[in-house]
């Protein structure tokens, strides 16, 4: 009878850190080190949507009318 080397279980791609004094893990931490290109990625995406979004909400306050209707009257 032939003897087959047992299938040794996958371990996580990336060993969950945990921070001392903290009671639970970051999301970070807990994502698979296949996708941290991708993961950069959306990183990327959300700080060009960021910078967007203030760039927008710097245009609008700088507007005349919606300063006055805010309450940034000069």
């Amino acid at each position: 009878m032939l003897s087959w080397p047992r299938p040794k279980p996958k371990k996580e791609t990336e060993q969950i850190r945990r921070l001392p004094g903290s009671k639970g893990y970051g999301m970070r931490e807990l994502r698979s080190r296949k996708r941290r290109s991708e993961i950069e990625r959306e990183d990327q995406k959300g700080g060009q949507a960021c910078k967007i979004e203030l760039r927008l909400l710097l245009a609008l306050v700088g507007d005349p009318l919606l300063r006055q209707h805010l309450g940034f009257l000069e």
